[in-house]
């Protein structure tokens, strides 16, 4: 069985998309035979007792574009991360990707206020009432634009909620409450 693949064996640029979320897990210290694991984990290899237990994985995943998988590139376990420190990660995932031969053109992200904080240090700025909106900024180590979104699926969640918590029904007597 052949399976199509867009990668340069083919001659195809791989063009994706990259996912973000925070996924919630239980703080937990395990003893592995030689060393403890829960603690945040940001990926440089600091072991040490003084820092917190990690409560919520940040997970990056690509989605293609011109193709059709999905693939988990990374995670780093947190406990809460600035604007600027997930603007970090984000570039660091995106040289990455852009050194495996794969063109990040899109990022996806949920509208959580350190996520719109991320997005404004990579130079973007999503008021829609200014005359600066802007809703890209430039790849770390490409020479092309990475065009923001917030995911659809999240933001309808949030409008579906806020008129339960508000206590709006529609015209056609659907209550959301």
């Amino acid at each position: 069985m052949k399976r199509s693949t867009a990668s340069a064996a083919d001659g195809k640029r791989l063009v994706c998309s990259l996912m973000m979320d925070e996924v919630a897990i239980r703080q937990q210290l395990q003893w592995t035979g030689k060393d403890f694991r829960g603690y945040i984990d940001m990926g440089t290899g600091l072991d040490d007792d003084s820092l917190p237990l990690a409560k919520e994985a940040l997970t990056f995943m690509v989605v293609a574009v011109n193709d059709s998988f999905k693939l988990p590139v990374g995670y780093f376990l947190i406990d809460g991360l600035s604007g600027k420190e997930r603007a970090n990660l984000v570039c660091q995932c995106l040289e990455r990707l852009q050194q495996c031969g794969i063109t990040v053109v899109s990022l996806t992200f949920d509208g959580a206020s350190s996520n719109l904080s991320m997005v404004n240090s990579l130079g973007c700025n999503l008021d829609v009432n200014s005359p600066d909106f802007k809703s890209h900024f430039k790849h770390p180590s490409a020479d092309h634009n990475v065009y923001v979104f917030l995911d659809p699926c999240h933001m309808l969640k949030v409008v579906r909620n806020t008129l339960g918590h508000k206590k709006i029904s529609s015209r056609w007597g659907w209550a959301f409450c």
